[in-house]
């Protein structure tokens, strides 16, 4: 079964649009769909490379966050449940630090019983929350 959420929640954090749904391919058909912040202005990779340490983080300080990527081991876990849902089938799951929640809305189609998400930051939970209601 995949987990592909539908269509985008209303809810906006401060400073971000709407965001942006993305699928991540978990492999053997199976996806899940994260929203991403949407930034009012996206920088392009060659802009970051010509700044120093001190212009990207005055420019661009607003992306050093570390819960707004889906890292590699993320991925890793969300792919093992999706295809091993055994793991979680009929548990309660607390994700902390969930970031965008790829790896609990990946439980929750596995058919966890409950899943809570928790993170630092506020405003990249409300897209883990958008993810989850749609």
């Amino acid at each position: 079964k995949n987990a592909v959420p539908s269509k985008s929640s209303a809810i906006r954090p401060a400073g971000k649009s709407a965001g942006r749904r993305v699928a991540v391919d978990l492999g053997r058909g199976k996806e899940v769909a994260l929203m991403l912040p949407s930034l009012e202005e996206d920088p392009e990779e060659a802009d970051l490379e010509s700044l120093t340490p001190e212009e990207l983080v005055g420019k661009w300080g607003h992306l050093t966050g570390a819960g707004d990527i889906v890292w590699p081991a993320g991925l890793g876990m969300s792919r093992m449940l999706a295809h091993c849902p055994s793991f979680v089938a009929g548990k309660r799951i607390l994700e902390l630090g969930s970031g965008l929640g790829a790896v609990g809305l990946v439980a929750a189609a596995a058919g966890a019983e409950a899943v809570v998400l928790s993170d630092y930051d506020a405003e990249v939970l409300q897209f883990a929350r958008m993810g989850a209601e749609e």
